[in-house]
């Protein structure tokens, strides 16, 4: 972040970005909200979704597209991977090493020139794969 880009580190967006540090999965702006409304409970979603939104063009925070159209955020933006699972929608990080060369095998394939890439694994989360078996014992 170059200096004259530099924000005013208010409280409230002190309390945003710690919140995105504390977490393992990557919020949304509700879930957000709904963790920072125990230590402030007049913030609002609208200051929480602009700060996040402001954050992202400021390159502090990545925006990870989870499912069913939902704007994740993520604290960690450097190049990692991704995993969300497909009933619930948590995104976390998952913790393998960037294939570098992939961009390189989609620049072959493709007429593009190829300047990043994102991955992100499909899966099923440890609490909803506990609530599948729970239920398949009670039938």
């Amino acid at each position: 972040m170059h200096a004259e880009n530099a924000l005013r580190m208010t409280p409230g967006r002190r309390a945003i970005l710690d919140v995105l540090g504390e977490k393992r999965w990557h919020p949304t702006a509700q879930e957000v909200l709904k963790e920072l409304r125990k230590g402030l409970p007049g913030i609002g979603l609208a200051t929480v979704y602009r700060n996040l939104e402001l954050f992202a063009e400021q390159g502090l925070v990545r925006v990870v597209r989870g499912g069913r159209d939902k704007r994740r955020y993520d604290i960690v933006t450097c190049g990692h991977y991704h995993v969300r699972c497909v009933q619930c929608g948590r995104v976390e990080d998952v913790d393998v090493p960037e294939q570098g060369w992939l961009e390189d095998e989609a620049a072959r394939a493709s007429s593009f020139e190829i300047t990043n890439h994102e991955l992100m694994f499909l899966g099923i989360c440890d609490d909803c794969a506990r609530m599948r078996t729970t239920k398949k014992e009670r039938v």
